[in-house]
């Protein structure tokens, strides 16, 4: 006896349902199947917002359940001979009436309980089961379906029950013994309650369905089928560059998961912990949990400290929303000196504020608590620091691209695999813009075509340039302004408290008013920022940087002595009483 479970991204649509079938069919011809299905991809999520749509008052739950509706109608019309498809496509209908039928409830109660939950969205596995059921019976795959509800029993915790795994294997072993057919076809994720009401297992349900079936059933085997290849260093999602570990011990594996470590208060209530820190001096203590259940566990800690609250022996319980955790997770980290240093070092240079930090006693894990707008830019940094040796990545946002700025973006052409090869540098140009039209492109811009893409964006506007750049959040970003605009150079401010960085052609920002230097220059070390302006200086002789060498090496300045005029440096160094002053100071101005 075998498991095998497919998830929604293996059914999601009809050519990964065929693939599903050839697997299963080479497995059933050696050994008794159970094949565990989750919903169509997305469609939990779908059936959600239906009845959040519901509960909101908004109508159009009506045309969400139409569309999810026609999707499975599609799918058997896709999947199943004309001649097979009448009774199938009609309870299918059917089904999806009574999911309209439940919502219109919801709308007219103004109620949307964690037991109503359930019920809605169990349709989305019960649909799918049947249809990739009805598929491998005309397609030569006799099958049994079962619906899980009949043999999975669980307590009442809507949206998150507990199996009586007791009654489930007596029901399950029940039925094997009287069953003769040697392939079963079962909806993941959903059971019910002693009463019968609909149950889920939470999120990820299937696999423990999958699970919970080899266990009962002594299965030799449970396979979880996925559109991954394994294991991967990161979300693939999120990180293009993510790759397939090769392997992983069992508590590496684990170390990712829920943390178990429950508060009683909340345990009795049936809250997981996911992540707990606590300072040295005992006086404070964090604990992560879901966002949804974060109301509810003010309730009961409030509730428990009662006593010590009214006394102000202590403070109520404070919620933060909108954070998210990230974690690196590798074994013998506490053999690896400066692990943690270069973990919050690049998170802090790319502007990722640590709300909380906790290390696991299996030394097998560091998380940090940051914000959910952080996510995507924190897995990115961290997956190029300790994944991806070959180089580092830096995304360019870059104004101005006329007689100065075009050299740049010719020498970037022409240099870019030099930087890539020789200095471990991936330079990208992500978002371009001049006076008339900007671009952006996060996977970046063809430095080789800027001017035909530049020509074809959209029209520049100075705010909203900004605004795609910060709200983007890439990592190594850098802000490169080549224009001499007053306006460009307004923004600056905006960009370091962001941890952006700024290299500046424009001499505006750095010969304004000292009060405003000042404050941009403490604004790029407050938020550990490079404001680089070299060009500005010397017609662009490495004189900052000189000087900058000198400095940390020990020497001092005492005194600067300069011509500050460009166009005066000029004169002195042309005029020499053959030509009159006047041509002389006409050809500078020629000249540029």
């Amino acid at each position: 006896m075998q498991v095998l479970k497919f998830g929604g991204t293996s059914v999601a649509n009809a050519e990964n349902i065929k693939k599903v079938r050839q697997i299963v069919s080479q497995k059933v011809s050696s050994d008794s199947i159970f094949v565990v299905v989750s919903a169509f991809s997305g469609v939990t999520d779908k059936l959600l917002q239906c009845g959040q749509s519901a509960l909101d008052g908004n109508s159009g739950y009506k045309r969400q359940v139409e569309q999810l509706s026609q999707q499975h109608i599609d799918a058997v019309k896709e999947l199943l001979p004309v001649t097979e498809q009448s009774s199938l496509l009609s309870w299918v209908m059917q089904q999806f009436h009574e999911v309209e039928d439940l919502c219109s409830g919801i709308q007219l109660l103004n109620e949307f309980s964690d037991r109503t939950r359930d019920r809605l969205v169990s349709y989305g596995e019960l649909v799918s089961s049947k249809i990739i059921s009805a598929y491998f019976q005309t397609n030569g795959l006799s099958n049994q379906w079962l619906d899980s509800r009949k043999y999975i029993v669980t307590d009442s915790r809507f949206t998150k029950a507990s199996v009586n795994f007791l009654a489930t294997k007596e029901k399950l072993l029940q039925f094997v013994s009287d069953s003769p057919d040697s392939l079963y076809l079962l909806p993941g994720f959903i059971a019910t309650d002693e009463k019968g009401n609909a149950t889920t297992l939470g999120r990820g349900g299937s696999d423990y369905t999958a699970a919970i079936l080899g266990a009962c059933v002594a299965a030799s085997s449970v396979e979880i089928w996925t559109d991954v290849s394994g294991m991967m260093t990161a979300d693939p999602r999120l990180v293009s560059r993510a790759r397939q570990i090769p392997a992983i011990s069992y508590n590496e594996a684990m170390e990712p998961g829920f943390s178990k470590r429950l508060f009683e208060a909340l345990a009795a209530n049936g809250i997981n912990v996911i992540l707990i820190t606590q300072a040295s001096s005992e006086h404070s203590i964090c604990v992560g949990i879901e966002d949804k259940l974060s109301a509810g566990a003010k309730e009961i800690i409030d509730a428990a400290f009662s006593y010590e609250i009214e006394r102000g022996l202590i403070n109520p319980l404070a919620v933060e929303k909108g954070l998210a955790i990230v974690a690196l997770v590798g074994d013998n980290m506490k053999s690896h000196q400066g692990i943690s240093g270069r973990m919050f070092g690049v998170l802090g240079r790319n502007g990722v504020n640590i709300r909380a930090i906790a290390q696991g006693s299996s030394e097998r894990n560091i998380s940090a608590v940051i914000l959910q707008t952080d996510v995507r830019k924190a897995l990115n940094a961290l997956h190029e620091e300790f994944f991806e040796a070959a180089y580092k990545q830096i995304n360019l946002f870059l104004v101005g691209t006329g007689n100065v700025g075009g050299k740049l973006l010719a020498q970037l052409e022409q240099q870019q695999q030099f930087l890539q090869q020789r200095i471990n540098l991936q330079v990208r140009i992500v978002g371009l813009a001049n006076s008339r039209k900007m671009i952006f492109a996060e996977e970046g811009i063809p430095v080789s075509s800027w001017q035909e893409q530049l020509s074809n964006g959209d029209d520049m506007d100075l705010r909203n340039f900004v605004g795609r750049m910060l709200k983007n959040n890439l990592r190594n970003s850098v802000f490169v302004d080549i224009t001499a605009n007053e306006n460009v150079a307004q923004v600056y401010e905006s960009i370091f408290e962001k941890s952006i960085s700024v290299v500046a052609c424009n001499k505006i920002a750095a010969s304004s008013p000292y009060v405003r230097y000042k404050k941009l220059k403490d604004l790029s070390h407050e938020f550990n920022a490079s404001f680089l302006f070299e060009t500005n200086v010397g017609a662009s002789l490495p004189i900052i940087g000189t000087l900058n060498d000198l400095v940390r090496s020990g020497d001092s300045i005492q005194k600067i002595e300069a011509v500050l005029s460009g166009t005066l440096n000029y004169v002195f160094n042309h005029y020499d009483g053959k030509k009159p002053f006047s041509e002389i100071v006409r050809q500078a101005q020629a000249e540029g």
